[in-house]
């Protein structure tokens, strides 16, 4: 992808969302944000991110309920799950292109950002 791709950053922690929204928008992307999964599935109404941040454990619409309605809805957009209550191998279950447990490494996450969304 290139630096000026969008990424949709979706984690109920606000503090989570701001840092890695700016952090991503200083390396060129285009960042947006949601709170749980409905929230999620609302801005993808509107426009398709080449790559999302997901976190699992929200309210109203986990990560794993949000994974499944982007299946069912025929959305190929490739997602890196960001947790601290997963394994790898459950978040490739899930159809994840990389997982990275929190807390995170930031150079460790911009890598395997490249990598899914490349």
């Amino acid at each position: 992808m290139s630096k000026q791709g969008q990424i949709l950053i979706v984690d109920d922690d606000e503090e989570i969302r701001s840092f890695l929204g700016e952090l991503l928008q200083d390396e060129g992307y285009s960042v947006e944000s949601a709170e749980d999964g409905l929230a999620a599935l609302e801005k993808l109404e509107r426009a398709r991110p080449d790559l999302i941040l997901l976190d699992i454990m929200m309210p109203r619409m986990d990560g794993y309920r949000f994974a499944e309605a982007l299946h069912q809805r025929g959305l190929p957009i490739p997602f890196i799950v960001l947790s601290a209550n997963l394994r790898e191998q459950q978040a490739k279950a899930m159809g994840a292109c990389s997982y990275i447990a929190k807390p995170f490494d930031l150079l460790d996450l911009l890598e395997k950002i490249d990598q899914c969304a490349g």
